[in-house]
C-alpha cells in the first residue's frame, strides 16, 4: 500500500488536504498562495504557489487523475487572490494553465520528488512572487497554509487557513513511518499532535521567513492520519529542486528581495504576520 495523499480527491492513505489545528489567515497576507481548481465554481482541489509571474508550483499528485494518469493542463485553472471560496464567483481571479512540467522521476506510489511547475498562458503582474528557500531546512519552523480538512473528518474549509509547524529530525520522520522516507522529504509537527496538515492541503506552501522575506522550503505532499500524537505530514523538499526549477523559470535575483523597501529594510507588515504567528502559536515558547 502507498502512502496517503493530502489532496481532496481522498487517494489511499497518505495524500493530505487541510489545515488542523490552525488559525483563518488574514485575507492579504499571503498574496502568491493560490488554489488549483477543475473548473469554475468549484472548491480548490490543491493548493499552490506563484514563483514566477507566469510560473506555479504545486504537488505532483495535484495532477493525477484517481488513476495515476496526468491530466491536462486545460482540465484545471488557478484561482488567485481569493481568501474564502465561500464567494464561489471567482471567475475574474481564475487563469489558465499552458502547460504541467512533473518532475521525471516523481514516482506516484512512493510520493518522491513530488513537485510540478505550473506554466499559465499569461502572466499575473499584481502578485509579487514567492522566493525560492535554498538554505538548510533542519530545525526550522515554517507556516503551512491551505483550504483543506480542519478536523480529520473531511470538514473542509471555505476560508484559508495556516498553522505553524517545527521541521522534525529526519530520523524522526523515518521512525514515525513504515512508508519509504527519502532525502527529498522533510517532515514537521508536534509529538503530540493537534496540528498538522491535512486531506485538501496537498500542493500548498510550507514557507519560512528568513532574510526578510518569506520563502518556500516545501510543499505539502503527504501523510498517515492527520493531527493524531506521533504521526507527522510529509513535505516536499524544496531546496533539492533549484536545477529542477531553475531550467524552466526565469528566475531573477529581484525576486528574492521584493519584501526589502528601497532604504534597505524590512518591509513592517511581513514582520508584523510573522509577530502575529508567534503570539498566536501556543506550542512555540513566550
Amino acid at each position: 500500500m502507498s502512502p496517503v495523499l493530502l489532496s481532496s480527491d481522498l487517494k489511499e492513505p497518505r495524500l493530505q488536504n487541510r489545515i488542523v489545528g490552525g488559525t483563518i489567515s488574514s485575507s492579504d497576507d499571503w498574496p502568491w498562495m493560490l488554489g488549483l481548481v477543475e473548473n469554475k465554481n468549484s472548491g480548490p482541489l490543491c493548493g499552490a504557489a506563484l514563483i514566477h509571474p507566469k510560473w506555479i508550483v504545486t504537488a505532483a499528485h495535484c495532477m493525477e487523475s484517481d488513476d495515476g494518469n496526468v491530466l491536462p493542463a486545460d482540465h484545471y485553472h488557478v484561482v488567485s487572490g481569493i481568501f474564502d471560496f465561500y464567494n464561489k464567483d471567482y471567475y475574474s481571479h481564475m487563469h489558465s494553465i499552458k502547460r504541467v512540467i512533473s518532475h521525471p522521476d516523481y514516482d506516484s506510489y512512493n510520493i518522491d520528488n513530488d513537485i510540478a511547475l505550473l506554466e499559465l498562458h499569461f502572466e499575473i503582474n499584481d502578485i509579487r512572487p514567492l522566493d525560492i528557500y535554498t538554505g538548510n531546512i533542519s530545525n526550522l519552523t515554517g507556516t503551512v497554509l491551505g483550504w483543506g480538512d480542519t478536523t480529520g473528518n473531511h470538514d473542509y474549509s471555505d476560508q484559508l487557513r495556516e498553522v505553524v509547524l517545527p521541521v522534525v529530525s529526519f530520523q524522526t520522520c523515518k521512525d514515525s513511518t513504515t512508508y519509504l522516507v527519502t532525502e527529498n522529504m522533510f517532515c514537521a509537527g508536534y509529538p503530540e499532535g493537534g496540528k498538522d496538515a491535512c486531506w485538501g492541503d496537498s500542493g500548498g506552501p510550507f514557507v519560512i521567513y528568513d532574510d526578510h522575506h518569506w520563502q518556500l522550503a516545501g510543499i505539502v505532499s503527504w501523510g498517515e492520519e492527520c493531527a493524531i500524537p506521533d504521526y507527522y505530514g510529509f513535505f516536499t523538499r524544496v531546496p533539492n529542486y533549484q536545477i529542477f526549477i531553475s531550467t524552466y523559470v526565469p528566475l531573477q535575483e529581484s525576486f528574492s528581495h521584493e519584501d526589502i523597501n528601497h532604504d534597505g529594510q524590512t518591509d513592517l507588515k511581513d514582520v508584523m504576520i510573522l509577530f502575529d504567528h508567534i503570539a498566536n502559536d501556543d506550542s512555540l515558547p513566550k
